[in-house]
């Protein structure tokens, strides 16, 4: 049976991410063994980042309509930063 060996989706996914997070390193070294875990992590993690920018995209077409939406944009934009 073919098995993925944890190492190569660590490296995989780093390529992917610009800045991983530490959690992400700490389960890239020290959980090999667990090829689920990684690819949950990192599904996670790029929906998470995908739905955050879909909902900056959605709130910047409505900038011009609405200013308290710059507000929150600019809070979301801080956040994602921050967790980043």
């Amino acid at each position: 049976s073919f098995v993925i060996h944890p190492m190569f989706l660590c490296n995989l996914f780093r390529c992917i991410y610009i800045s991983p997070s530490f959690e992400f390193l700490m389960l890239c070294w020290f959980s090999r063994r667990d090829v689920l875990m990684h690819v949950l992590f990192c599904i996670y993690k790029l929906v998470y980042i995908l739905v955050i920018i879909i909902y900056l995209c959605l709130s910047l077409c409505f900038i011009c309509f609405s200013i308290p939406f710059l507000f929150q944009v600019l809070s979301y934009l801080c956040y994602l930063i921050s967790w980043i």
